[in-house]
């Protein structure tokens, strides 16, 4: 179970991150696309916006932003 406390609130920009398992470097460019690809299939569907990303070999970082908060969750 996380220790972090999350926040989803209506109108406001969301940080989202996570990372490969054991930290191990397995996100390429082919990942990173996928993962925009994926964001903006989501953001038609849920009401998503991607302000900004960055994919590392072993972790990604997104700022979202969505009128209503669980549609980041989601």
């Amino acid at each position: 179970m996380s220790r972090w406390h999350n926040l989803y609130l209506d109108g406001h920009a969301h940080l989202v991150t996570a990372t490969v398992r054991n930290w191990r470097p397995l996100l390429k460019s082919e990942a990173a696309e996928l993962l925009y690809r994926e964001w903006s299939a989501a953001r038609a569907r849920l009401s998503v916006r991607v302000l900004a990303y960055v994919v590392m070999p072993e972790h990604f970082d997104a700022i979202l932003s969505a009128e209503t908060g669980t549609s980041v969750r989601s």
